[in-house]
């Protein structure tokens, strides 16, 4: 009885399998089954598409956002300082007319005046007759400036002679220059003396293969804008028989050192301030001496405003429209001659 009862448990350990194997077991399981079908088919296939199937595995999954946070803030555009919201472009003038530009000082604002009693009193102060359109005004409220348009170069002449505008009352200086058309490009000459008229100027300019339209003096400073009738500007010019260099003219940012505002010039500011201010720091100057720190409105940088340290006075260039180019057909294909004896191509 005792025998039988002994041999039991020998006969238990040889049918059932101990815990220890059942977890070996598992495991030889799992890792049969870790296998997919693609690489048990990888000894099967080409070496380009094992190669690839195991640097696509190799790679990471790519990250899909499915959503944008709502806290997340859109980045700034790189706007430059003082600039508001994109104003629309307004229809170019003519193209074949002349230009005139019109300065006022004195503090005039062209935003106050009715743009009728502007025309009336520019036809009146040039002797214009009133006809029914002998010029065309284009107001540029933030750089207070007035472009005027005509056919005819006899209203031309007479706009260039205006001095002064009389508006409710009151006399205010305006100062007129010629403006170039479009489809032309401005160089900048320098160390012209202020004695030296623009008219004057003009006589002794040569540019041997370029057309001179009009010049114009940069303010008070001894700068001559020359605009010419060519897609690029000459490296040299004569003046008065001697050779000068001649620069490519860049446009500036507007900024008024009188009440301190970016989109008009110090000449033509139309709000100026009751009492002035420091043209460098922005100081106002009520009388007594005043500790000046320059500052640049521009880039606030520690230099005076637009100054040619100055990263930020330039605008960007101007995308003029270039001519499409002529497009000629394609080439017909050539036909291959048949190769002799054979008769086939």
């Amino acid at each position: 009885m005792d025998a039988s009862h002994q041999d039991t448990p020998t006969a238990d350990a040889h049918q059932l399998p101990s815990s220890s194997s059942k977890e070996e077991t598992m495991n030889s399981h799992d890792m049969q089954d870790a296998t997919t079908p693609e690489e048990d088919d990888e000894s099967i296939s080409s070496p380009w598409i094992e190669v690839t199937r195991r640097a696509n595995r190799r790679s990471p999954p790519p990250q899909r956002h499915s959503a944008i946070a709502l806290d997340e803030t859109p980045l700034k555009s790189a706007l430059r300082r003082g600039s508001g919201a994109c104003r629309p472009k307004q229809p170019p003038l003519p193209m074949e007319g002349y230009k005139v530009g019109i300065r006022p000082r004195n503090g005039l604002s062209l935003a106050k005046i009715n743009p009728m009693h502007l025309t009336a009193v520019i036809a009146r102060e040039a002797g214009i007759p009133n006809n029914p359109k002998p010029f065309q005004l284009r107001i540029d409220k933030e750089e207070n400036v007035i472009v005027t348009s005509t056919p005819s170069r006899a209203i031309e002449k007479a706009l260039e002679t205006l001095q002064k505008f009389n508006v409710g009352g009151n006399t205010y200086e305006v100062a007129v220059y010629p403006v170039a058309p479009d489809n032309s490009c401005k160089g900048v000459i320098y160390n012209i003396g202020t004695d030296c008229s623009v008219e004057k100027v003009n006589a002794v300019i040569e540019a041997p293969g370029y057309e001179v339209l009009c010049l114009r003096r940069l303010g008070c400073s001894s700068a001559q804008v020359i605009p010419l009738k060519e897609n690029k500007v000459p490296f040299y010019i004569y003046v008065h028989r001697v050779l000068t260099r001649c620069y490519l003219y860049k446009r500036t940012v507007a900024y008024c050192t009188t009440c301190h505002k970016s989109g008009h010039r110090a000449d033509v500011c139309p709000n100026p301030p009751e009492t002035p201010k420091c043209k460098d720091c922005g100081v106002t100057l009520s009388g007594g001496q005043h500790e000046c720190h320059p500052r640049c409105g521009l880039c606030d940088g520690a230099h005076t405003t637009a100054a040619k340290t100055c990263l930020q006075r330039f605008l960007p260039p101007v995308n003029r429209t270039k001519p499409a180019a002529q497009t000629s057909p394609p080439p017909a294909p050539r036909s291959r001659s048949p190769s002799p004896g054979t008769g086939k191509g």
